[in-house]
């Protein structure tokens, strides 16, 4: 259900990002909106994971601008942040002399085992951030109302961390597994070859042609896995604030009985009428 509502609003997200498609052509603060966009995409997804849960609720654009370009920020000085834990490891790495000369079988020319690793590990780490921001990114998407509350970008960090991470292990897996990054990959190389045909000399008799049954379901299961993602993200949502609504209930209910409590002590120590 998700996915259904994903591609009926996608036409109309498109439309309405194109301003900041050119906002993101501008030189470092670019950076920013171009992450901005991407969180945007996002929120929009899980928005339609709310709707599809039943918890949808009638949006503000300008707080789902606002929500998408504090996520944009906070995801750019993440990946600065692992980018450096990264590059800190590459370089222990080197002075330990670690992989220098490794080679991958079958293969003769050695492997700079260093940036590889460091590549990994902030690959690795990007992943998990994103997946411990699953819940907040679902928080803000919800929020995005014209009374709507808003949580903060940390509400529920880490919550649903290994459910989201699962989900998102899995879309991908199935993505390489079942053949669609080389359906994908194939499409775009013919696209490209059609396109600069005369230029590359390329008689159009010797280009593939596009399998267009397996690139459409290649494109559905690329548009399902975000779909997957949020869904996901929203259950974890709805766990972390039905726990914290519990919570907070009960510390109300702990506080009015100590109230209760010390006023009926108060009252019993109290001298009756008529007593000195």
């Amino acid at each position: 259900m998700t996915l259904w509502h994903y591609v009926f609003v996608l036409p109309i997200v498109v439309v309405m990002s194109i301003p900041f498609v050119f906002l993101s052509m501008i030189p470092v603060l670019g950076i920013v909106f171009s992450t901005g966009l991407t969180a945007f995409y996002t929120i929009i997804v899980y928005r339609c994971a709310l709707t599809a849960y039943g918890v949808g609720n009638e949006p503000d654009i300008v707080k789902l601008v606002k929500s998408s370009l504090a996520l944009g920020f906070m995801y750019v000085f993440a990946s600065l942040m692992i980018l450096i834990v990264a590059m800190a490891i590459a370089i222990v790495l080197g002075w330990f002399g670690i992989g220098e000369n490794a080679e991958l079988p079958g293969t003769k020319n050695p492997i700079p085992w260093g940036p590889a690793s460091a590549f990994l590990v902030y690959l690795a780490l990007l992943v998990g951030f994103q997946a411990a921001m699953s819940v907040p990114t679902a928080a803000l998407a919800h929020a995005a109302t014209n009374h709507g509350r808003d949580p903060g970008v940390i509400y529920g960090f880490g919550q649903g961390f290994f459910s989201a991470l699962t989900a998102w292990a899995i879309w991908v897996t199935g993505f390489f597994m079942l053949g669609l990054f080389t359906v994908l990959v194939e499409a775009v190389t013919t696209g490209l070859q059609l396109m600069f045909s005369d230029l590359l000399k390329i008689s159009t008799t010797e280009i593939k042609p596009i399998r267009w049954v397996p690139l459409s379901a290649a494109i559905a299961y690329v548009l399902w896995g975000p779909c997957w993602f949020g869904a996901t993200a929203v259950l974890a949502w709805d766990r972390t604030r039905n726990r914290y609504e519990a919570e907070r209930v009960k510390t109300v209910e702990v506080a009015r009985v100590s109230a209760d409590d010390l006023r009926a002590l108060r009252e019993s120590r109290m001298p009756g009428r008529g007593q000195t």
